[in-house]
């Protein structure tokens, strides 16, 4: 089986594509990548920065480049021995007439052959098959739009089209006669066909009464965007009404639509998949076994898929584990100072808000589904009444429905699986602690409760066994995006006690990993999933590494903190503006600002417009996911800019910055050494490490579109050639560079490099290797991978106010050891000395000599 040794992340885009990739490959060899970790590269909407709203999965985007390009790619890559990666889209497409497949079902309805492709909710319900799908994309109601003369039909050289602005829409045959017909009877029969046609539709625009009958006739429903908050008879992928779902449970869909991937994975060109938002699959397990069956047993496969702290992967599932969130959690955990973080806890709850996380996310996710998931909520209650063995009364469905709404609000994880009946024994207990929730807190729909509760519970009849299965699985494909939005999309940028820790994968609300905990981790996942990646920032991560574990270190000083919070909003309350009663900003978001500059502003403290533009962007995005004073439905950018103007005013107070920026200093003086600290376990723990595009340097991002922007290769190949240079010098010219250069990350790039190209080179010692504990101290993680030819030892410093040096190691490491970074011998007794193991390099890779 292909098993990358470290993959590197490119977004492919039109001002990134074959061309500029090909000109860094020499340079990702040189940093000692082994694969290339692809976005997805098939035809997506024009301009599309991130290829996820995917036009037609049979051919390269043109905005990437060409075959020809990539295969010219591919060449260079076999001679440096490299892999590619590729990210693959199952779930969905994006739903514009710029499909063609899209295109087809509107003029054809049920007789397009793609009909069945796209997951359009009449087929296997109660609805009435004949229900048009939607178009949510006007601004008003329809008829609005015909009276405003928004919408008319013209025609070109490929047929009639209904207009609406810039966007034409394509007619049903079943129209064009009608259309026809609706010549005036005064037309000359001799005039020709083009002059009839021509007056037939000057016509119908002349007509509100013909353009709706116009409607009435084809095989959609163009209706107004707000209109899918509550009825929505399509799939979207998670509330973006321009993405629509595939039917890939079907197996015609399945095989029509991979052909170009398996191709490509037969021809070399692809080693590897990852597959984006498993969960949005009907049955994920059924998919995955397919593409197994016909990739082989050589491709290296992970998903993308969100866990819980104490949930695990599916066993069952043929893949060699996940994309990598849930590494990016222990480790974000264990660069926490837990005493710290409850501190922080306790001083954000008396000081900014009460409410406790789990409380925050329930109102979160419920307000998400009731504002624009209602359509879906609909959906499924067609599928549960579908279940139930006697008719219910309308108010009875109300009732029912609403205690439907609270329950899949409170389901702990994003979905069960539900691949047959009954439930698996971790389905069952998630599906208990959603209900033990609901009985707790919502008393009043205890009778409903106890209804949906023997769905779920109760072996059901053969007859019933069938309709029980696709209401689960149904109810699965809406409770992970409601996960998403609710939690990711809306909670994290309200829950501000410590921002680091609203990431996806990770969560305010995980328990402490401690040294102890993440070598027990770790060790799991070596038995488990030891092939699985591990990330620590990718394209949609909130904020990049380095960002995060910076905001991480205010838990070392959180009384500090905690007292310079204080002090500066004392500072700043001049600046507060209060605008219609609302303060500007709120005491809640102001508070984010204060972490968010804390984990963001450049290591040199040098504060830019580049830089003050950044953050407004991202401050912006912040504002409307939190949906509290401004939302991007309804944006209110009075309370925007205010906020922006806050941020620009503080920072360029005097004041301000001698109380700010010297807690700024100490973090970053920290944060050099705990980085490295991070990148070393990412690269040597069980998993494969991935770079996120230019993280090799400091990742101080922002979301996207922050993480998205151009990444300076030219920087980081002269950096990397620098230190390539210097070491045919000496290692003590490489290290001093290296250290007087800090600020522009050259350690950082130094080390991965190092690793990288050392696990090129040794990939069984890191693929196959043993992970044994050595020291789990409070300041000090310690851990050795080993085969029976092969050992090495890692040392990395963890944030402690401890200043423990002298670490008693539990297996025996005695010996001579040689530093892979420094290249310097040393010699371990019975104790670890970090005085001696650390005092050339923040961070250490010993390897046993022979």
């Amino acid at each position: 089986m292909y098993i990358p040794t470290g993959t590197y992340r490119i977004q492919l885009q039109k001002e990134f594509n074959f061309k500029q990739l090909r000109g860094i490959i020499g340079y990702l060899n040189d940093l000692g990548i082994s694969t290339i970790y692809a976005s997805p590269v098939t035809t997506a909407v024009k301009g599309s920065t991130h290829g996820y709203d995917n036009l037609n999965p049979l051919e390269v985007n043109p905005e990437i480049g060409t075959m020809q390009e990539w295969e010219d790619i591919r060449n260079i890559m076999d001679k440096n021995n490299m892999g590619w990666l590729q990210d693959i889209v199952p779930n969905h497409m994006a739903y514009t007439t710029e499909n063609k497949l899209i295109t087809d079902v509107y003029e054809k309805g049920k007789g397009s052959e793609y009909y069945s492709f796209f997951d359009i909710i009449p087929q296997g319900s109660d609805m009435d098959s004949e229900e048009k799908i939607m178009v949510p994309f006007l601004g008003k109601d329809v008829q609005s739009c015909i009276r405003d003369r928004e919408i008319s039909l013209v025609s070109n050289d490929s047929g009639f089209y209904i207009k609406y602005f810039e966007q034409l829409y394509p007619t049903s045959a079943e129209s064009h006669q009608w259309i026809e017909s609706q010549s005036p009877d005064e037309t000359d029969s001799d005039e020709n066909a083009d002059g009839r046609i021509s007056n037939a539709i000057i016509k119908i625009n002349n007509s509100e009464d013909l353009l709706s009958r116009l409607l009435d006739l084809q095989h959609y429903k163009l209706s107004e965007f707000s209109l899918s908050q509550t009825k929505m008879n399509y799939r979207r992928f998670f509330a973006v009404n321009a993405l629509i779902c595939l039917r890939m449970e079907d197996e015609n869909v399945y095989k029509k639509w991979h052909p170009l991937f398996l191709s490509l994975h037969k021809k070399s060109f692809i080693q590897g998949f990852r597959l984006d938002h498993i969960d949005g699959l009907f049955n994920p397990g059924v998919y995955l076994g397919r593409l197994r069956r016909d990739a082989g047993e050589n491709a290296y496969i992970v998903s993308e898929k969100i866990l819980r702290q104490d949930e695990e992967t599916i066993s069952s599932w043929p893949v060699q584990g996940t994309t990598g969130y849930d590494f990016l959690a222990f480790i974000n955990q264990l660069f926490t100072d837990h005493e710290g973080k409850r501190k922080l806890l306790k001083y954000y709850q008396s000081s900014i808000s009460s409410k406790p996380y789990d409380q925050v996310v329930f109102e979160k996710k419920y307000a998400f589904l009731k504002t624009e998931m209602n359509g879906e909520l609909a959906n499924l209650m067609r599928w549960l009444k579908a279940c139930l063995t006697r008719q219910i009364t309308d108010s009875d469905s109300v009732k029912l429905r609403e205690a439907l709404a609270l329950l899949m609000c409170a389901f702990p994880v994003y979905r069960v699986y539900a691949e047959n009946l009954p439930l698996t024994e971790q389905d069952k207990q998630y599906v208990e602690q959603a209900f033990n929730y609901v009985f707790k807190h919502y008393p009043e729909h205890e009778n409903n409760f106890h209804l949906l509760q023997d769905i779920f519970s109760n072996t059901p009849t053969d007859s019933n066994r069938d309709k029980i299965l696709l209401f689960i699985r149904r109810g699965s494909q809406y409770t992970a995006p409601l996960a998403a939005k609710g939690i990711e999309d809306t909670t994290f940028y309200n829950y501000n006690a410590l921002i680091s820790h609203n990431e996806v994968g990770d969560s305010p609300n995980n328990r402490a990993v401690t040294p102890e905990d993440f070598h027990r981790i770790m060790q799991d996942r070596f038995a488990r999933a030891r092939h699985s990646m591990n990330a620590s920032s990718t394209h949609d991560t909130k904020r990049g590494e380095d960002n995060r574990l910076r905001i991480n270190l205010i838990s070392q000083f959180a009384d500090e903190w905690i007292s310079l919070t204080e002090k500066v909003k004392t500072d700043n309350a001049s600046i507060i503006q209060i605008q219609n009663d609302i303060r500007i900003p709120s005491r809640n978001d102001e508070y984010m600002i204060y972490q968010a500059l804390i984990g963001s502003i450049p290591f040199d403290l040098h504060i830019t417009d580049t830089f003050l533009s950044r953050f407004k962007t991202y401050l912006s995005k912040a504002q409307r996911e939190e949906k509290v004073e401004t939302t991007w439905a309804r944006p209110d950018e009075a309370y925007e800019n205010g906020c922006y103007e806050f941020v620009h005013k503080i920072l360029a107070s005097e004041t301000f910055r001698n109380h700010f920026f010297p807690f700024l200093q100490k973090i970053i003086d920290k944060a050099y050494e705990f980085i490295l600290s991070q990148t070393l376990i990412k690269l040597t723990a069980p998993g494969i490490p991935d770079i996120y595009q230019g993280a090799e340097l400091w990742d101080l991002s922002f979301v996207d579109p922050d993480n998205r922007l151009p990444v300076d290769f030219d920087q980081r190949r002269r950096l990397l050639s620098k230190l390539t240079d210097l070491e045919k010098e000496s290692m003590v010219s490489v290290l001093k560079y290296a250290e007087n250069n800090k600020s522009h990350g050259a350690q950082k790039l130094l080390l991965i490099r190092k690793i990288l190209s050392f696990r090129r080179k040794n990939s069984g010692v890191f693929n196959e290797g043993e992970y044994i504990p050595v020291v789990a101290a409070e300041n000090l993680i310690a851990y050795v991978r080993q085969t029976s030819s092969s050992e090495i030892l890692i040392v990395a410093p963890l944030p402690s106010n401890n200043k423990q040096t002298l670490f008693p190691c539990k297996p025996a490491i005695t010996g001579s050891w040689l530093d892979l970074i420094t290249g310097k011998s040393i010699e371990i007794t019975e104790r670890i000395d970090t005085n001696v193991v650390l005092k050339e390099f923040p961070v250490a890779l010993l390897m046993r000599k022979a």
